[in-house]
């Protein structure tokens, strides 16, 4: 597909993640724009769409290389990643295990402040975690009717849309769409700064 027909595409689906009220369909809307995102991405990079790349692979490529937005989207939505670093999984338990625990962890002391991290490793991170809660939503251990899913998804799902709105220059709904973006003072959340 072409990169023309790849941007109209990721706005179709982007749009159709504002004005739904129900979280599972903003978070897929906008997982669907994501991906065609990165695909259009490593197109315009110059890169095959061959087997050798997941969605995964994509997604943390293009999260790589527009770090520094991915790390303003955070910051965006500070309050919100501040609750998801501080979840717990169910009854108190981790909240992941296996791999991805290390982005978890990297990404938890990023946005709390009890660590430091590039912008790329925050990244990566921020796309790891975005991806786990996709698997788990599409492969069905996520619940429509379960209250701590669907909380989960409310922290994720402005993020997810903040991010694919910065980085592809797209408006976000409401008071502080992308252009109160450019807006943030550059300071105001040392917190997660790199160092």
């Amino acid at each position: 597909m072409a990169p023309d027909k790849q941007a109209q595409f990721i706005e179709k689906w982007f749009a159709r993640a504002k004005p739904d009220a129900d979280v599972f369909d903003r978070f897929i809307s906008s997982w669907i724009a994501l991906t065609i995102a990165s695909q259009r991405h490593r197109t315009i990079r110059g890169g095959q769409r061959g087997r050798d790349k997941t969605d995964r692979d994509r997604i943390i490529d293009y999260f790589k290389f527009h770090a520094a937005r991915v790390r303003a989207a955070v910051q965006l939505k500070i309050v919100e990643m501040r609750r998801l670093a501080e979840r717990r999984g169910r009854r108190g338990g981790t909240v992941v295990d296996g791999p991805i625990q290390e982005h978890c962890r990297r990404f938890k002391g990023a946005v709390l402040g009890t660590s430091t991290c590039t912008d790329e490793r925050l990244a990566e991170a921020t796309a790891e975690i975005l991806n786990k809660v996709r698997n788990n939503l599409f492969h069905g251990n996520k619940m429509y009717d379960e209250t701590d899913d669907r909380e989960l998804l409310n922290l994720v799902t402005p993020l997810l849309m903040t991010i694919v709105a910065t980085c592809e220059r797209l408006e976000l709904p409401g008071p502080r769409g992308f252009s109160d973006l450019q807006k943030q003072p550059k300071a105001s959340l040392r917190s997660i700064t790199a160092r």
